[in-house]
C-alpha cells in the first residue's frame, strides 16, 4: 500500500514496538533478552501487509510460540550436529504451523535463533517467554496503529477472510 498515511502508521507501529520490546529489554535480568531478531520481519508483516493471514493474531502469536518452543526443545533434547539440529527446528516449526494455520514466516526464525542464535543459546527456555511477551507487544501495536481513527486506518485484525492472502 503506498498511502502515506497508512506508511506513517507502520513507521510508528514498528518504531513503538520496536522501541518498548528494547526498552523492556533493558530493564529485564540478563537473561530475559526480549529484542528477538526474528520481531523484524514480525513488524514488517502486522504493520505493512496487516491483511494477510501471517499478519493475524493466531498466525503471529502462535507462530512465534511453536517456532521458539520446536527450537528450544530440539536444542535441548536432540544430540546432534547444531546444522542438522537448525534444520530439524525450522522444517518442524514450518510443519506445525502448516498443521495448525499459524504460518508466521518469522516463526521459523525463532526456531532458527533458539537453536543457532546467541539469544536462543544463552536463555534456553526463557526464549519462548521472551519471544512470547515481544509477539504480545507487537500484536498489541499493530491493534492500536491500525485502528486509531485518522487517515491511513485500515482495521486490524482483518474482518474479512476474502480480503486474506
Amino acid at each position: 500500500m503506498n498511502n502515506p498515511a497508512f506508511i506513517l502508521r507502520g513507521f510508528i507501529g514498528a518504531m513503538v514496538a520496536i522501541g518498548l520490546i528494547g526498552w523492556l529489554s533493558t530493564h529485564l535480568p540478563p537473561h530475559w533478552v526480549l529484542l528477538v531478531g526474528s520481531f523484524g520481519a514480525s513488524s514488517v508483516i502486522v504493520f505493512s501487509l496487516p491483511h494477510t493471514k501471517a499478519a493475524r493474531p493466531k498466525a503471529l502469536l502462535l507462530g512465534n510460540l511453536l517456532g521458539a518452543s520446536i527450537g528450544v526443545a530440539v536444542a535441548n533434547f536432540i544430540p546432534l550436529e547444531p546444522w542438522f539440529l537448525a534444520a530439524l527446528a525450522v522444517a518442524g516449526a514450518i510443519a506445525v504451523m502448516a498443521i495448525t494455520d499459524t504460518i508466521h514466516p518469522p516463526g521459523g526464525a525463532a526456531a532458527l535463533i533458539a537453536v543457532h542464535g546467541a539469544q536462543g543459546a544463552a536463555e534456553g527456555w526463557y526464549f519462548i517467554i521472551a519471544v512470547m511477551i515481544g509477539a504480545v507487544i507487537l500484536g498489541a501495536t499493530a491493534y492500536a496503529a491500525h485502528n486509531l481513527p485518522g487517515p491511513g486506518r485500515v482495521g486490524y485484525p482483518a474482518r474479512d477472510d476474502s480480503n486474506l492472502s
